[in-house]
C-alpha cells in the first residue's frame, strides 16, 4: 500500500480544499516542515482518518465534529480523499477512498434558517480500480482489507504518531503476541492451544458425567435386609455414593452380582405362586359374575309383573285421552279459519275509513300550497336586494384590511431589526470576553507547562523500577508456588509411606491366614487317608498293619477345598503385587520430593539475590510470605509512582494540544469579534431604513380600526343572512305543502283500488269458515268453549302420554319374557357367599403379587444397574487415558507448566522477532556506531516467572552485558524504535504476499538525537529510499532540511493552513 495523493477540505486547520502530490517529489524520502502548529500532523491524520475513520493519535483520538475546520464556513462540507496504490509491477492497481466525517451544517430552511444548524452524519466512499463503487456498509472493511492491518498495528509499523513512536519498543510479549498474530498469521497456534483447551474441557466433563452417573447408578442399588452380604455390599455402595471413590467400583459390581444371582432364583419361586393364586381367583370370579346374572334375571320377572299390572289399570283412561286429541285437532282447525275471517273483515273497515278521511282534507290543502307560493316569491326579492348591499360594503373593508396589514409588517420589520441589532451588540461584547478569557488561560497553562516538563523522563525511569517490582512479585510468587508444591508433595510421600504400611500388614496378616489354611488342607488330606485305615489292613503309604495313632479328622477343617485355598493364594498375590506397587511409588515420591526441594532452595536463593537488588530489607529468618508482602508494597509504591507520572506525562500533552487549540482559537476569536462589529453597524443601517418605511405608509385608511372594518363587514353579512334564511324557510314550507297535496290525491287513488279486493277476499275468507263448521259437525259455541279450556299444545301432551303408555306395556311384556328364558327352572342364588369366597381368593392373589412386583422391580434394577455400570466403566478407562494425554498436552502448549510458561504461539512468533531483529541491528547498529544491538530474553529465562518470550533486551558491545530498554536514553530509544519499525516492514513484506507496506510516515522524534546519531539516522532512511518504500518525516528540526532535498512546507495564515513542495 502506497499513497499517491490527498485532499483535504475543512479538515482540521486546512479550510480550502488542499491536495498533496506524493507522485511529486524525484526522491522516496522527503520532509514534512513548518512552524510549530502550522498543520503538519494533520496531514499524518487525514491519510489515517481516511483508513480507518479516526485521526492518528491512539492516545487522543479525534472524530466527527472535532476534526471540522474553524476556517471554513458551515456550509462547506468537510472530507478527507486518499488516492493509493495496491500490489506491485503489472499487478498494481490504484484505490481512491472519501470519507466525510460527522459535522455541522447550517439550516437553510425552516426557522433557523441561516443562522441554525444541523448536525449531519458520516460517511465513506470507496472506489475501486475500474471506477465502480464499493457498497458503504461493507467500504470500511474492504479497506482494512487492502491495508491488511488494523489502526493499531499500522500505527506500529507504518506511520508512528508523535508520542507514541516508541511503543511497540517497550510493550510486553502479550501486546506484541496481538501485533504479530494479525502480522504473521499466527492465529493457527492460538487456535490449537484453544483447541487442545476445549478438548480437556470436554473430556473432564464427560469424565465428571461418568462419575456421576456411576454415583446415581450406585445410588439406586437396593440392599434387601436379609441379603448375607448385605453390609459389604452397603459399605462399597457408601464410599461409591457419598465419597466418588470408583476405585472400588470392581469389587461393588461382584458383590452386586451375587446378589442378582440370588434375587432371580427369588422371583422364580415367588412366580409359581402367583400363577396358582390367580387361577383360583379366576374360577372364583367367574362363578361370582354368573350368580349375579341370575340375581338379576329374577328381579327383572318381579319388576316386569309389576309394570304390567300397573297399565291394567290405566287402559281405560287411555281410551278417554285418545278421543279427546281427535275434538282437540278439530277445534283449533275450525279456530284458524275463524281467525283468518276476522282478519279480512277488519282490514275492510279500516281501509273505508281512511278512503272517507282523504276526501275530506284534499281541498284544504289545495289553498295552503297557494299561500306558501306567494311567501316564496316576497322573500327571495329582499334576500336579492340585501345581498348586492354585502358585496359592496366587502369591498371597502378589503381595501381597508390591507392597509392596516401593511403598516403591521412595516412596524414588525422595526422591531424585528432592532433586535438583530441588540443580538449584534450582544454577540460582539460576549465574543470580546471570550477571548480575553481564552488569552487568561493560555497564560495559566503555558506556566504550568513548564512546571510538568520534567515528567517524561521520571516515568520512563519509574516504569523501568515497575518493571523490576513486578518481575519480583512473580518471583515471589513462583517461590510460593513451588514452596506449596513441596508441601503438598510432602503430604503425598507420607501417604504414600502409610499406605505402603498399611498394605504390608494386610499382607502380612494375609498371608499367615494362607499358610494356616494351607497346613490344615494338607493336614485334612492325610486324614482322609486315616479315616479308611483298618487293623490287620496294610497302609497305602508305609504298607504297615499296625496302626497306633491315625490322623483324626477335625470337623472345622471340613469346609476347606482346593478351589478356596486356590483363591486364597490369588489373594495373597494381589496383596503382595499391591505392597510392591506402593513401595515403588513411595520411592518415586520420595525422588521426586527431593527433586522439588533443590528446585525450592535455586529459586529462594535467586529471590534472595533479587531483593537486595532492590534493596529491601528483611529480617533474619524472613519468610516467602514476608517477602511477597514486601514486594507487593514495592510493586505498589511503584504502580502509584507510575500512574501519578503518567497522569503529569498526560496532562502535560493535553496541555500542549490546548495551548496549540487555545492560540488556533484566539485567532479564530479575533475575526469573530470583527465580525461582530462589523454586524453591529449593519444591524443599525437597517433599522433607519425599516423606520422610513413605516412612516411612509402610515395614512387614514375608510375605517378608523380593523376592528371597525372588521364590525361593518359583520353587520351586512348577518343582515344578509336573516334575509337568505327567511327565503330558505319560504322555500321550504311551499314544498312540503306541495307534497303534502301530491301525498293525500296518490293515498286516494290507491284506496279506491284496493277496496273491491279487500271485500272480495272477506267473502271467501267466510265461507271456508262455514263450510269447516259444517264437515266437522262443530257449532261455533262448542269449539269457542273447547279451545278456551284446553291450550293447542295439549293435544300434543295428550298424545306423549299415551305413547308413553304403550311403550311401557310393550317393554314390561319383552322383559317378562326375557326373564323368563334366562331363569328356565333355576333356583334363586345367594350372592353372600359366592362373594365372600370371590374376596378371599382376590385377597390371596392381591398378596402374592404384591410380593412377586416389590421383589422383581427390586431385581430388575439392581440387574438395570449392575449391566449399565459394568458398561460405564469400561468406557471410563478409555476417557481417562485420553484425558492425561491430553492434559499434558495442553499445559505444554498453553505455557502452565512451572517453570516454561512460555506458549505455543509465543514460541513460533520468537522465530518472526529473531528476523525482524536481524534486520532492524543492522540499521540500529550503523545508527549507534555499532553500539547498541536488540535482543530477545533467553529461551529458558523467557518462561520464568511469567511469559517474556517477546520481551526485548539491548545488549551493549562496549560493556558486554544486557539491559531493559527501558533504559535506553531518549535518543537511543528513538533510534531503536526506528530500526525496529524497518525491521518489521521489512519482515512483513518478506512474509506475507498479501501485505504491501510501501510507505512509513514519522512524525517528529528527531529532536532528541545528537548530531552523528541524526546523520546516521537520515543515512539509512536515505538508503531505504533507493527501493520503493515512501518515507516521511515530520518534524520542525532545522537541520534536517541541510539533508533531506524535498521538502513539503506547511505555513498557516488567517485563512488556515497550506502546503507546496520544494523540489531539489
Amino acid at each position: 500500500m502506497k499513497p499517491l495523493k490527498l485532499t483535504m477540505q475543512a479538515f482540521g486547520s486546512y479550510g480550502t480544499k488542499t491536495v498533496v502530490d506524493f507522485e511529486k517529489p524525484n526522491q522516496n524520502l522527503f520532509l514534512i516542515t513548518g512552524d510549530t502548529g502550522a498543520g503538519k500532523s494533520t496531514i499524518f491524520d487525514a491519510i489515517v482518518f481516511a483508513l480507518y475513520g479516526e485521526a492518528s493519535s491512539n492516545a487522543n483520538k479525534k472524530e466527527g465534529i472535532v476534526l471540522q475546520s474553524q476556517f471554513s464556513d458551515l456550509d462547506l462540507e468537510p472530507f478527507v480523499e486518499l488516492t493509493f496504490s495496491e500490489g506491485d509491477g503489472s499487478g498494481q492497481r490504484e484505490y481512491t477512498v472519501r470519507r466525510v466525517p460527522r459535522h455541522e451544517k447550517l439550516l437553510k430552511r425552516g426557522s433557523g434558517k441561516g443562522t441554525g444548524t444541523r448536525e449531519v452524519s458520516g460517511s465513506v466512499t470507496l472506489f475501486l480500480p475500474d471506477g465502480s463503487e464499493y457498497p458503504q456498509k461493507e467500504a470500511g472493511k474492504k479497506i482494512e482489507e487492502l491495508v491488511g492491518l488494523t489502526k493499531g498495528q499500522f500505527m506500529q509499523v507504518a506511520m508512528i504518531a508523535q508520542g507514541e513512536f516508541m511503543e511497540l519498543l517497550r510493550e510486553k510479549t502479550d501486546k506484541k503476541k496481538e501485533i504479530f498474530r494479525k502480522l504473521f498469521g499466527t492465529e493457527l497456534f492460538a487456535d490449537i492451544v484453544e483447541e487442545l483447551g476445549g478438548r480437556r474441557r470436554k473430556k473432564e466433563k464427560e469424565l465428571a458425567v461418568v462419575k456421576t452417573r456411576c454415583q446415581t447408578k450406585a445410588a439406586s442399588v437396593l440392599i434387601p435386609d436379609a441379603y448375607a452380604g448385605g453390609d459389604t455390599l452397603a459399605g462399597l455402595k457408601r464410599r461409591i455414593e457419598k465419597d466418588g471413590d470408583l476405585v472400588v467400583i470392581e469389587p461393588f459390581l461382584e458383590e452386586l452380582n451375587l446378589l442378582c444371582q440370588e434375587m432371580s432364583a427369588e422371583c422364580e419361586n415367588l412366580t409359581e405362586e402367583y400363577n396358582q393364586a390367580q387361577i383360583l381367583r379366576d374360577s372364583k370370579k367367574e362363578a361370582q359374575v354368573q350368580a349375579k346374572n341370575l340375581e338379576e334375571a329374577f328381579a327383572q320377572l318381579d319388576l316386569a309383573r309389576k309394570l304390567l299390572e300397573e297399565c291394567q289399570s290405566l287402559a281405560g283412561d287411555m281410551e278417554e285421552t285418545k278421543q279427546l286429541i281427535k275434538k282437540l285437532q278439530d277445534a283449533y282447525e275450525i279456530k284458524e279459519r275463524y281467525y283468518n275471517f276476522s282478519e279480512a273483515l277488519k282490514k275492510v273497515k279500516e281501509t273505508d275509513r281512511e278512503l272517507s278521511e282523504q276526501k275530506d282534507q284534499l281541498p284544504k290543502l289545495k289553498q295552503e300550497l297557494k299561500q306558501a307560493e306567494v311567501s316564496e316569491t316576497e322573500a327571495g326579492n329582499q334576500f336579492q336586494k340585501d345581498l348586492g348591499e354585502y358585496h359592496k360594503v366587502c369591498e371597502k373593508v378589503k381595501t381597508a384590511l390591507k392597509v392596516f396589514e401593511e403598516m403591521e409588517a412595516a412596524q414588525a420589520d422595526v422591531c424585528k431589526k432592532e433586535g438583530k441589532l441588540s443580538v449584534a451588540e450582544k454577540t460582539a461584547n460576549i465574543k470580546q470576553k471570550q477571548l480575553e478569557e481564552k488569552k487568561r488561560q493560555e497564560k495559566i497553562w503555558r506556566a504550568w507547562e513548564e512546571d510538568l516538563k520534567g515528567a517524561p523522563a521520571g516515568l520512563e525511569r519509574q516504569r523501568a523500577a515497575a518493571d523490576a517490582a513486578k518481575d519480583l512479585v512473580c518471583d515471589v510468587n513462583d517461590a510460593l508456588a513451588r514452596q506449596k508444591d513441596v508441601a503438598s508433595q510432602q503430604n503425598k510421600v507420607q501417604q504414600a509411606r502409610k499406605d505402603y504400611q498399611a498394605a504390608a500388614g494386610i499382607y502380612e496378616q494375609k498371608n499367615r491366614e494362607y499358610e494356616q489354611t494351607r497346613k490344615l488342607f494338607l493336614d485334612m488330606q492325610a486324614g482322609l487317608l486315616a479315616k479308611d485305615l483298618r487293623a490287620g489292613v496294610p497302609c497305602p503309604v508305609c504298607g504297615s498293619v499296625c496302626h497306633p495313632a491315625p490322623c483324626r479328622w477335625d470337623e472345622d477343617t471340613k469346609d476347606i477345598s482346593r478351589e478356596s485355598l486356590e483363591k486364597l493364594e490369588k489373594e495373597v498375590q494381589n496383596l503382595r503385587t499391591r505392597q510392591e506397587t506402593l513401595a515403588a511409588a513411595a520411592r518415586s515420591g520420595e525422588d521426586l520430593l527431593k527433586e522439588k526441594e533443590k528446585s525450592l532452595a535455586e529459586v529462594i536463593h535467586k529471590l534472595t539475590e533479587s531483593l537486595e537488588n532492590q534493596n529491601v530489607v528483611l529480617p533474619d529468618g524472613w519468610t516467602l510470605t514476608e517477602a511477597q508482602k514486601q514486594a507487593a508494597d514495592l510493586k505498589q509504591k511503584a504502580e502509584e509512582e507510575v500512574l501519578r507520572l503518567q497522569k503529569d506525562c498526560e496532562t502535560l500533552e493535553r496541555l500542549q494540544k490546548d495551548l496549540e487549540t487555545a492560540r488556533e482559537q484566539t485567532e479564530v476569536l479575533e475575526q469573530e469579534v470583527k465580525k461582530a462589529e462589523q454586524a453591529v453597524s449593519r444591524a443599525a443601517g437597517e433599522l433607519k431604513g425599516a423606520g422610513a418605511v413605516l412612516e411612509n405608509i402610515s395614512r387614514s385608511p375608510e375605517y378608523e380600526s380593523r376592528e371597525a372594518a372588521r364590525q361593518a363587514e359583520d353587520t351586512a353579512s348577518q343582515q344578509t343572512e336573516m334575509r337568505k334564511e327567511a327565503y330558505q324557510k319560504a322555500q321550504a314550507a311551499a314544498g312540503q305543502a306541495k307534497e303534502k297535496k301530491d301525498r293525500a290525491e296518490a293515498l286516494i287513488q290507491r284506496l279506491c283500488e284496493e277496496l273491491p279486493k279487500l271485500q272480495e277476499n272477506c267473502r271467501q275468507k267466510q265461507d271456508a269458515y262455514e263450510a269447516d263448521l259444517t264437515e266437522k259437525q262443530f257449532k261455533e259455541k262448542e269449539w269457542q268453549e273447547l279451545t278456551a279450556l284446553y291450550q293447542k299444545s295439549d293435544s300434543e301432551k295428550f298424545q306423549r302420554k299415551l305413547e308413553k303408555f304403550q311403550e311401557k306395556q310393550t317393554a314390561a311384556l319383552q322383559q317378562k319374557k326375557s326373564a323368563e328364558e334366562l331363569i328356565r327352572d333355576r333356583d334363586r342364588p345367594k350372592l353372600d357367599m359366592i362373594q365372600e369366597e370371590f374376596l378371599q381368593a382376590d385377597r390371596r392373589w392381591e398378596q402374592a403379587k404384591e410380593v412377586l412386583d416389590q421383589k422383581s422391580r427390586e431385581y430388575r434394577t439392581n440387574k438395570d444397574v449392575y449391566d449399565q455400570l459394568a458398561l460405564e466403566i469400561s468406557g471410563r478407562r478409555k476417557l481417562v487415558e485420553e484425558h492425561a494425554r491430553i492434559s499434558n498436552l495442553y499445559n505444554l502448549t498453553a505455557g502452565n507448566v512451572s517453570g516454561s510458561r512460555m506458549d505455543l504461539e509465543t514460541y513460533v512468533q520468537r522465530c518472526y522477532l529473531e528476523k525482524i531483529l536481524y534486520a532492524a541491528n543492522i540499521r540500529f547498529q550503523e545508527m549507534s556506531a555499532g553500539q547498541f544491538e536488540l535482543r530477545m530474553y533467553d529461551l529458558k529465562k523467557a518462561g520464568e516467572g511469567r511469559n517474556k518470550g517477546l520481551d526485548l533486551m539491548v545488549y551493549s558491545n562496549v560493556t558486554g552485558k544486557e539491559r531493559e530498554v527501558r533504559t535506553l536514553s531518549g535518543g537511543e530509544s528513538f533510534m531503536a524504535a526506528l530500526a525496529l519499525a524497518l525491521g518489521m516492514a521489512d519482515q512483513i513484506q518478506a512474509e506475507s504476499a498479501a501485505i504491501h507496506l510501501d510507505m512509513m510516515f514519522i512524525d517528529e522524534g528527531f529532536g532528541s538525537l545528537d548530531e552523528h546519531s541524526r546523520n546516521q539516522a537520515v543515512k539509512v532512511l536515505l538508503q531505504m529510499a533507493e527501493g520503493s518504500k515512501m518515507t516521511g518525516i515530520i518534524s520542525h528540526v532545522s537541520e534536517l532540511k541541510q539533508e533531506i532535498d524535498n521538502q513539503l512546507i506547511v505555513s498557516k495564515d488567517d485563512n488556515g493552513s497550506h502546503v507546496r513542495w520544494q523540489i531539489s
